[in-house]
């Protein structure tokens, strides 16, 4: 249970991120947006529950809570920073390109970029530091985290395909009263 409250009080930090270098390059929220975040969330969380399944596995061959976070830290830092370089590298040229593809593409690549500088900053040191001061609990599986990934997933998934349908829906609307 403890695994998930570290995960969740990372979530709207990450948001707080993506949203932040939107308004702040003047985007809207849109599906687009709403689709980075969920891009994100996945990518960063992802990162998050490896880091603290590395950290539970060098706590069960014994190491005391610091060692391990400083181990843990140590093994995953590379991966972590990788992961982020490359998906902001990949995404940053739509911040500077024109055209109508660019353009849509735009608020996607403003939240991405935004939630990945926030969330690897969180993964590398906010996640160890809550795991520190929150404590292991060694039976809790490391499934009911990948399920929780999954769930955040499916979730925002759902969210936005409600979205799609209602703006359909209005849309449909308008277009009746027009005609």
């Amino acid at each position: 249970m403890r695994f998930l409250i570290i995960i969740l009080l990372e979530i709207p930090i990450d948001i707080g991120g993506a949203l932040l270098l939107l308004w702040f390059f003047g985007g809207t929220i849109n599906i687009m947006a709403a689709i980075g975040i969920v891009v994100m969330s996945g990518v960063i969380i992802n990162d998050s529950i490896l880091k603290l399944h590395t950290i539970n596995m060098l706590r069960k061959e014994g190491h005391t809570i610091n060692d391990a976070i400083k181990l843990g830290g140590k093994l995953r830092l590379k991966p972590i920073l990788m992961t982020s370089l490359t998906t902001i590298l990949a995404l940053l040229p739509f911040l500077f390109m024109d055209g109508l593809g660019a353009k849509l593409q735009k608020p996607l690549a403003l939240t991405v970029i935004g939630g990945m500088l926030i969330g690897t900053f969180i993964s590398l040191y906010f996640i160890p530091l809550m795991y520190s001061i929150l404590g292991p609990i060694n039976s809790m599986p490391y499934m009911i985290l990948v399920f929780f990934h999954g769930f955040i997933h499916f979730t925002y998934t759902t969210i936005i395909i409600e979205g799609l349908c209602h703006i359909y829906h209005v849309s449909k609307l308008f277009n009746t009263f027009n005609s």
